[in-house]
């Protein structure tokens, strides 16, 4: 797509299915146009937006992406 990305992990929701978490270091404009191209790849706040449904996630399961992210919970 034109852009370093770094994987940062995954995790399983409470459904189950299974998240990609990954970092677009670059392009992030290019990468953008051709991810609306691309089915279920959505940007982390589409994912846990209450807009959107609010996706439910069980702290064992988020935490270590967090702490990679260097992000907390409020």
């Amino acid at each position: 797509m034109g852009s370093n990305v770094t994987p940062i992990g995954s995790f399983a929701d409470i459904n189950g299915i299974v998240h990609f978490v990954l970092l677009v270091e670059d392009n992030i404009g290019k990468f953008s146009i051709k991810r609306l191209g691309m089915d279920g790849v959505r940007w982390w706040y589409d994912l846990f937006s209450e807009v959107n449904g609010g996706l439910c996630v069980k702290d064992e399961e988020i935490l270590p992406i967090l702490e990679k992210l260097n992000l907390s919970i409020n």
